[in-house]
């Protein structure tokens, strides 16, 4: 999914082809360079749900994307505060992570320890609770 609703993108292979790899970012988990392989059109989560949906937890693992698909649920983000899930890579996907802290949300690393926002992990699985789930959590 997309910041930008209705936004065509190119879809990039992942190591050795994997299509459990595919992104929209151009470069593989390895970090080299991936192979275009089609073209489609991307939603914003923004888009594809309303406010009467009820949306508990997010799960994102999108190769790199994390910046894009977080700006395209700031509606969700704000009306449902889901938990979410997080795969992320790299210091500019951490930095659209941590502004989830200025969201509200508090950082978790998978083992429940707390995480700064302005810690810096080059690829981390995080998990961000907003306020009224963050009792639960502890």
């Amino acid at each position: 999914r997309s910041g930008v609703d209705g936004t065509r993108v190119m879809l990039y292979a992942g190591c050795n082809r994997s299509n459990a790899e595919w992104n929209i970012t151009g470069v593989k988990a390895d970090g080299g360079p991936a192979e275009a392989v089609l073209t489609v059109q991307a939603t914003a989560l923004d888009a594809c749900f309303t406010d009467d949906d009820r949306i508990d937890l997010v799960k994102i693992d999108v190769e790199g994307a994390e910046n894009q698909v977080l700006a395209g649920m700031q509606r969700i983000l704000k009306a449902q505060r889901p938990a979410l899930f997080i795969e992320c890579h790299g210091p500019d996907n951490w930095r659209a992570c941590a502004k989830l802290a200025g969201q509200g949300y508090t950082l978790y690393d998978t083992h429940g320890h707390r995480l700064e926002a302005q810690d810096h992990y080059p690829a981390a699985h995080l998990v961000a609770v907003p306020p009224a789930r963050a009792q639960v959590a502890a």
